[in-house]
């Protein structure tokens, strides 16, 4: 009847066959375990070393700025003389002094309140200017008026009282 199906299997025969299949399957997954494993190991130590590299440069950076001021260490002494004399001056300032001071530095401090004062400072400019030019325009309207009421009047007067 079915010439072409294939003979039965049995379950002893299909055993060996799907352990190795297990086995193999066992096995990759564990190699790949312990690639990421060690992938997890390198990565951790390149952020080490990144860290590392970069309080190197923080360091590196301290000294160059050091270095770049001349006669640094004879200059400690005059340099400390003269910032206990600003120290001083500021404290004679007077409060209005002293808050002026304070805002100036506020403002010049970081690139944000610097953009954030200059923008204030546009606005507030173009608010004047409109301002201003209202003004001056309900004043010539005024004056227009003035002057066309002045002329028909007398218009007025030439036309109905003649004398």
């Amino acid at each position: 009847m079915l010439k072409d199906a294939p003979p039965p299997i049995s379950d002893a025969s299909l055993v060996p066959i799907l352990t190795s299949q297990r086995n193999r399957l066992h096995e990759r997954v564990t190699t790949l375990e312990e690639a990421i494993s060690l992938e997890k190991t390198k990565q951790l130590s390149v952020q080490n070393e990144v860290e590392r590299v970069r309080e190197e440069n923080v360091r590196l950076c301290e000294r160059i700025r050091f270095l770049q001021a001349p006669n640094r260490q004879s200059l400690g002494t005059v340099e400390s003389g003269f910032g206990n004399e600003a120290v001083n001056r500021n404290k004679r300032l007077s409060l209005h002094d002293k808050t002026t001071l304070n805002m100036g530095r506020a403002i010049l401090s970081t690139s944000r309140s610097r953009t954030i004062f200059f923008s204030y400072l546009l606005i507030l400019h173009a608010l004047i200017m409109l301002v201003l030019y209202k003004f001056a325009f309900d004043q010539s309207v005024v004056r227009d008026a003035e002057t066309e009421c002045e002329y028909k009047f007398h218009q007025h007067m030439l036309d109905k009282h003649k004398e």
